[in-house]
């Protein structure tokens, strides 16, 4: 049964399982399940990686699983320093284009309250995390479109300079109230427009400007014989990132 609402010393308000507290309803319900959508989408990162690794020759199959983990790595200390500012912050002089830095390093942003304007019913750090992972996720979904045709180092400028100049602003723009779009009435689904679309052009873009691949049918003839999942020792990768 719902309980009537109960004043507490320190100023916040139980009713059943949601607390209000300075202007917010943090809900119990609402945070756990936050909590079990942050984590599967943490899971899909390095699904992305098994999946591709499990396609590809042998030889670079590691290489395509270091890819995507320390992409995640570098796309959550951006996201950290500055790109949540970026993307969710006041937009700079009313321009709607892109967030200034009061949420740089996660400051102002609170563990044990939300924030009002962005995640009225859980933590706002919980908020952060949530939309960190998609941050470190999106640049991911690229590797497919360069496997086995760019070097590492130039994989590790991609992953920094991209969300800068591409995936920062146009979160800003969709998912900020303040942003351009969004005024405009643009409305994202799921994530069409700032994760797919983005990701989407992007490995276009790097599909037609990268060679193809050379005597990938000669390479692949000393390959093991294919079993149910695919070829006997990528086969289990393949799974594991369908599955994820």
């Amino acid at each position: 049964s719902i309980m009537s609402a109960i004043p507490s010393n320190n100023g916040t308000t139980t009713t059943g399982n949601i607390f209000t507290t300075h202007g917010c309803a943090q809900s119990s319900g609402d945070t756990a399940m936050m909590l079990f959508a942050t984590t599967f989408v943490m899971f899909q990162t390095p699904a992305i990686g098994m999946s591709q690794a499990g396609m590809i020759r042998r030889k670079n199959a590691l290489s395509m699983l270091l890819q995507c983990m320390f992409g995640a790595a570098i796309g959550s200390i951006l996201f950290f320093v500055f790109g949540f500012a970026w993307t969710f912050g006041d937009s700079i002089r009313g321009k709607g284009i892109l967030g200034d830095m009061q949420y740089a390093f996660f400051v102002n942003v609170p563990y044990n309250d939300c924030i009002p304007h962005l995640s009225a019913s859980i933590p706002g750090v919980l908020f952060g995390l949530f939309q960190m992972m998609f941050a470190l996720m999106t640049p991911i979904i690229v590797t497919g479109s360069w496997t086995e045709r760019m070097k590492f180092s130039a994989f590790i400028i991609f992953v920094i300079l991209w969300p800068i100049f591409v995936y920062y602003p146009i979160a800003h723009w969709v998912w900020n109230s303040q942003g351009w779009l969004f005024k405009r009435g643009i409305k994202d689904f799921a994530g069409g427009i700032v994760i797919h679309s983005t990701s989407g052009v992007a490995g276009l873009v790097v599909s037609l400007i990268l060679q193809k691949r050379h005597n990938l049918g000669f390479a692949l003839r000393g390959e093991p014989r294919k079993t149910m999942f695919g070829y006997k020792l990528r086969g289990p990768f393949r799974a594991l990132g369908y599955i994820f």
